[in-house]
């Protein structure tokens, strides 16, 4: 039997999952990526297993391989790291974790998934940081917690300002504040095109907001964002804060998202839930937003603080979960 502190490294196809969850003679939970949903349900290939390493000529697990099984199987949480590295590029990385703490990584390769027990969470996040830099600094300082409207009349005064700075740079013309009417906002927000440029199509699908957006909140939305001294008003035109019109500058152009969501199942077998999106625009500016079913919660940080933070969600017991705020959703609606 193999040591318990001897590590694995094993890459296997997509389908290759579901076919050892089918061959594990063991319990899986809910979260196990073993129960992985495929269209093509052919069936169990037992020669491909004993090609790929997996088990014996019998169709019986591998023994060295079962630690890691084991983990992935029976996992109590999880950890899902997901960003662009270029257009038609990504990045995905999960970490499974048991309840007694061992844990087991899937890192998707191409296309193809490299598992590794114990997690190679130093090594994603060592990737990580390569890509994105590690740093103390920010150039903006900026934290809010907004409405779903007041997030998304936001976003058009952002975006629409925006374009006004890429235009200016594109015309070699000096880059100035802009004040639009409050009519102006309504068809901006009502956009259904998904543009992932603009922070209108990515906060409406955060939200998950479809259709066309009520002009009539418009006006709560603006004086709520006043209150928080996010917008100003001049005469019936509106504009962003200082604050913002820095934030804007600093984003003209997205370069990269990072989602990373993770869970836990309680003992009711409940999933509690918790996650955010950072934009990435440049070497020190980071977007994080956190949304609920209503509203939202931004705040720029910095590279170290993004990097920090997933490290501690990854690890099993240095990440203190919310007692009330996660959500429990019923255990299949929301597998990693």
């Amino acid at each position: 039997m193999m040591a318990m502190d001897e590590k694995i490294d094993i890459v296997v196809k997509p389908e290759m999952l579901r076919s050892i969850g089918r061959s594990w003679d063991g319990g899986m939970t809910g979260l196990s990526p073993f129960l992985f949903e495929m269209k093509d349900r052919a069936p169990l290939d037992k020669q491909a297993m004993v090609t790929a390493g997996i088990c014996d000529k019998d169709g019986k697990i591998l023994d060295r391989l079962r630690p890691a099984f084991e983990v992935l199987a029976g996992a109590q949480g999880f950890t899902r790291i997901y960003f662009t590295l270029s257009p038609g590029h990504v990045f995905e990385y999960i970490c499974y974790a048991t309840k007694d703490g061992r844990t087991a990584s899937i890192i998707n390769e191409a296309g193809d998934q490299r598992i590794n027990y114990p997690a190679a969470n130093e090594v994603a996040l060592g990737g990580i940081m390569q890509i994105i830099g590690r740093s103390v600094v920010r150039n903006c300082d900026f934290k809010a917690d907004l409405t779903a409207a007041e997030t998304l009349v936001l976003a058009a005064l952002m975006d629409l300002q925006r374009k006004e700075f890429l235009k200016a740079i594109a015309d070699d013309k000096e880059q100035g504040p802009i004040l639009i009417t409050k009519e102006k906002i309504a068809p901006i927000v009502s956009e259904s095109e998904q543009n992932y440029q603009w922070l209108v199509s990515i906060f409406k699908e955060m939200l998950d907001v479809r259709g066309t957006f009520m002009a009539e909140v418009i006006p709560e939305a603006l004086n709520g964002l006043i209150s928080k001294g996010l917008v100003k008003k001049e005469g019936g035109f509106y504009g962003l804060g200082d604050t913002l019109l820095h934030l804007s500058r600093r984003m003209l152009l997205i370069d990269r998202y990072i989602t990373m969501v993770s869970g836990r199942l309680d003992e009711d077998n409940k999933l509690a839930l918790t996650g955010f999106t950072c934009l990435q625009t440049g070497s020190d500016d980071f977007l994080m937003v956190d949304t609920a079913k209503a509203s939202a919660h931004m705040e720029t940080i910095s590279s170290a603080s993004l990097l920090d933070a997933l490290g501690d969600i990854m690890t099993p017991g240095k990440y203190e979960w919310p007692a009330q705020s996660a959500p429990r959703v019923s255990l299949g609606s929301k597998r990693p």
